[in-house]
């Protein structure tokens, strides 16, 4: 017999680690789904964009310290506003910001084909059952070479996530932000294309 499944997972298993194929960090606990299935996908993002990616449900109380991404290209510019990696709730009408990293412009300046991971201000403990949120804010003032994330397309990746395609809420973005909001009503959220791959970790 099977476990219950939510998102894909087997929730009467322990939660994925996905040190086998992330260089730098290990212990992700909760992220977007295995990097893998993102094939050769990117997400480049413009100044001021948020990008959103709801991740994998956890099935017991586990202690996260920090967040990541994987860097395709690597980004040259001068950081102005913020650049953050945030982690966020729905409760299915908002998204409610509960840990988030320092400004920090180098998280999108990580050498080609490495992970960019970044501290949160404080540790955060997930819960199992609650639906968590991964997003990226990316400002600058100057760029000679834009930034370019790991990421799936619903229009062009065979191995994108089956819930990125019945899900309309399962990625999405904000434009012209200078900070991570606090809070976000969904409905506020644009569409996008790009299922950007966040990662967090013990």
């Amino acid at each position: 017999m099977g476990g219950i499944f939510v998102n894909g997972w087997d929730q009467s298993v322990p939660p994925p680690d996905y040190a086998n194929v992330l260089d730098g960090v290990t212990r992700v606990k909760c992220a977007t789904f295995d990097p893998l299935w993102c094939g050769a996908g990117t997400v480049t993002p413009a100044d001021g964009d948020v990008r959103f990616t709801w991740l994998e449900k956890v099935n017991k109380p586990t202690s996260v310290t920090g967040m990541c991404m994987v860097s395709v290209v690597q980004g040259s510019f001068t950081g102005d506003n913020n650049n953050k990696l945030g982690l966020y709730i729905d409760d299915g009408t908002t998204l409610t910001l509960v840990a988030s990293t320092a400004d920090d412009a180098n998280i999108w300046k990580a050498v080609a084909n490495v992970v960019a991971s970044k501290a949160f201000s404080s540790a955060y403990v997930l819960q199992p059952g609650v639906q968590y949120v991964g997003a990226a804010i990316y400002n600058n003032s100057a760029q000679t070479t834009a930034p370019q994330a790991l990421a799936a397309s619903v229009t062009a990746d065979t191995y994108v996530h089956p819930m990125a395609k019945t899900n309309r809420w399962r990625f999405a973005k904000l434009t012209a932000q200078t900070n991570l909001p606090s809070t976000q009503a969904l409905s506020g959220l644009a569409s996008t294309t790009k299922v950007a791959w966040f990662g967090v970790y013990q």
